[in-house]
């Protein structure tokens, strides 16, 4: 693989990622900020940052959790993220499940959250992605999306650049083919021609030795 085809997929998967984080900035930014709602979703599944140990060493602070926002069905050990008495996010495990109510505790933590009620549950923990909840945060905000809009612009640019230099690239290198092709064809043509020459001068020679020997012998 050559130094332009490695620099042309790099430039290819930048543009990719920094359109994607584009993407996201710009939908959490529309949704928390514009839209005033608590949590972003996206076909029924929504990111959260994690800010507290409580469920520790399960889940750490600064990992990225991943909560199917659908699921109605809970059972003991789940985790869930339900809304507390603050209105704030709490993500812990359930340790008694009852038809209405749920009771939590975080791994961490020496005491339960006492007993909530079922639809006070946001949605069951799916996942989690180590240490990407902070990089989640820093996307939200505005001199985020900013600064990723100037450098998709930059990259874009960039990019059109270089496709801009390797088509003329191309063409150079295509009008070089083609006038070797036509030195080729030349070069083939005189060669013909030169071989044509020297068959017909031996022809003639031949010929001639063969009026001498005629001559000769009369």
């Amino acid at each position: 693989m050559n130094l332009k085809r490695i620099k042309k997929i790099i430039s290819k998967i930048s543009s990719l990622f920094i359109i994607i984080l584009l993407t996201l900035s710009l939908y959490n930014f529309i949704n928390i900020k514009i839209l005033k709602k608590d949590l972003v979703t996206v076909f029924g599944y929504a990111m959260l940052e994690v800010i507290s140990g409580s469920m520790e060493p399960t889940i750490k602070v600064g990992d990225l959790i991943i909560i199917n926002t659908k699921e109605k069905n809970y059972k003991t050990n789940d985790i869930i993220t339900f809304y507390d008495e603050e209105n704030s996010f709490v993500t812990h495990r359930i340790i008694s499940n009852k038809k209405n109510k749920v009771k939590t505790k975080g791994d961490a933590n020496n005491t339960d959250d006492g007993e909530i009620l079922k639809n006070k549950i946001v949605g069951k923990y799916i996942c989690k992605i180590n240490g990407l909840g902070k990089t989640i945060a820093f996307l939200k905000k505005p001199l985020t999306i900013i600064i990723v809009f100037i450098t998709t612009i930059v990259i874009c640019y960039i990019t059109s650049i270089d496709k801009g230099q390797e088509l003329e690239l191309k063409k150079r290198e295509q009008k070089q083919f083609e006038e070797y092709l036509d030195d080729k064809e030349k070069f083939i043509k005189k060669t013909k021609q030169n071989i044509k020459r020297r068959i017909n001068r031996k022809k003639n020679k031949k010929s001639k030795k063969g009026r001498k020997r005629k001559k000769g012998k009369k």
